[in-house]
């Protein structure tokens, strides 16, 4: 769908999913015209989430954090009859609202449920909000209440080493300030932050920005009303700080492992790719998910297929990342030889056959004709765009990638697993230039649009061979 024309032709939008495209219409909520206007949409908001204080197994703990220069309230989640004798994780959580909305209650659902299955303790902090403050005020509110749950770990038998941070949309943008504040002032240190769809950068210099130029539910328009508010005078002056807006940090380096999502259909796309992107070039783990179909915030809208995979999938990364570990890890070169033969379970291979596993084995790639199979997993190596007659598809990048599809289908098959790319549970995604990742979930739904494994999109500087933009590799559970 073309939505204008510009020196380059017409700005092309990505398709939303069927199911996103039903409701997405419902969440569209006007800019507002004056403060009187933003403070009525506040008062919507105030409520507080019935579906929290009434769970039987949550217990709901009013406090009130010191900041720099006032009283920040906050609530505390815990589990009712939870162990304090077992040390637990802890999150602190922080809502979204473009920092112009929002309260301790909104997105708090999130996270939520960690409270009964880890035993996690949520700390979520009522920040202040702009235009009432500007600036720095609200990353200073959240990383006060970070130093109060380090201050408070005894109290709650929180695990220092299982301290993380997690925020949605604007709350995500100033959990990646906090972080980058806590790194440089030496402050609480944290296992992981986690950024579901981030409000990072205020200068709106990428192509989703300009995509979603017009639209409905969460727009650019509404972005830049949101950054003039936060920002006030800071733009003109050419004074904001990347703890504000972390898109504009260049150091990156020494910050936890992050899990960072995005819908395919939202102006913040291509920021949080950006994000990604120099986390990786800083040396810091990354978890990137740009989803197929969704528009911002599309994980809230139920019931849609791809918001409740959207959420399996970030909630098994939380799991792993908060779950307590029973033994250290080891580095695998310290791993005598005797533990190494008395656990690692014996590996057969499988080849890819035909005219393209012949190729690979004639100039030596033998790693990606055949396939390893161990027990009932099976997992395939990096599997390139090449046809059938073991030539690199170069006439473009769509048809590039639905050959690599072919390559990684055909791998799987020879694995036994004879469902194919429907049998795959998850994909990962090795990209040449990460920017090219909407367009791979594209070439996806084209071929199967019911089919949504975890997907995983990380950014390479190289690849195998020349000239290839794009390697997927895939895991498959054989069920007997």
């Amino acid at each position: 769908m073309a939505i204008n024309d510009t020196d380059m032709g017409p700005i092309r939008l990505p398709p939303y999913d069927p199911e996103i495209l039903a409701v997405e219409d419902t969440q569209h909520r006007p800019i507002p015209s004056s403060l009187d206007e933003l403070l009525e949409l506040r008062k919507e908001e105030l409520q507080r989430d019935d579906s929290i204080y009434n769970d039987p197994e949550i217990d709901i703990q009013d406090i009130n954090v010191s900041g720099l220069d006032c009283e920040i309230p906050a609530i505390v989640l815990t589990r009712k009859g939870g162990t304090t004798s077992k040390p637990r994780p802890s999150i602190l959580f922080l809502h979204g609202g473009g920092r112009v909305m929002g309260n301790v209650y909104v997105g708090l659902a999130a996270v939520s449920e960690l409270v009964k299955d880890l035993d996690a303790v949520i700390i979520s902090p009522g920040y202040r909000l702009s235009p009432e403050v500007h600036g720095m005020v609200s990353v200073e509110d959240c990383y006060a209440s970070l130093v109060w749950m380090s201050q408070n770990l005894a109290t709650y038998n929180i695990d220092p080493a299982r301290l993380m941070i997690a925020g949605v949309s604007a709350g995500a943008g100033i959990a990646a300030g906090v972080t980058l504040l806590a790194r440089d002032r030496k402050g609480p240190r944290l296992c992981a932050q986690l950024l579901a769809c981030p409000m990072l950068d205020d200068r709106f210099d990428n192509l989703s920005s300009r995509q979603f130029e017009k639209g409905r539910g969460f727009y650019t328009p509404w972005g830049r009303y949101a950054w003039k508010l936060v920002l006030g005078d800071d733009i003109e002056r050419g004074t904001v700080s990347h703890y504000v807006a972390p898109g504009r940090a260049q150091d990156l380096s020494d910050l936890p492992p992050a899990y960072i999502d995005a819908g395919s259909g939202e102006p913040f796309r291509d920021e949080d790719i950006a994000y990604a992107t120099k986390l990786w070039e800083c040396g810091v783990q990354a978890d990137l998910h740009v989803w197929g179909g969704g528009c911002h915030g599309f994980d809230l809208f139920y019931p849609t297929e791809i918001g409740a995979e959207a959420i399996r999938t970030r909630y098994a990364w939380l799991r792993r990342t908060l779950k307590e570990r029973k033994e250290p890890i080891i580095p695998f070169t310290m791993l005598p030889s005797t533990t190494l033969s008395s656990t690692t379970p014996s590996v057969t291979y499988a080849q890819v056959p035909g005219p393209l596993g012949d190729l690979f084995q004639s100039f030596g790639s033998s790693h990606i004709a055949s396939i390893p199979l161990s027990g009932s997993l099976v997992v395939t190596s990096g599997q390139p765009g090449f046809d059938r007659d073991g030539q690199l598809v170069t006439e473009c990048l769509e048809k590039e990638f639905e050959a690599c599809l072919d390559c990684v289908e055909a791998a799987l098959m020879a694995g036994n697993v004879k469902a194919g790319l429907v049998g795959a549970h998850k994909l990962t995604a090795y990209f040449l230039d990460i920017r090219h990742e909407p367009l791979m979930q594209e070439v996806w739904k084209k071929r199967l649009p019911e089919h949504r494994p975890t997907w995983v999109s990380i950014g390479v500087s190289q690849l195998a061979m020349p000239g290839m933009h794009i390697e997927i590799s895939a895991e498959a559970v054989l069920f007997k």
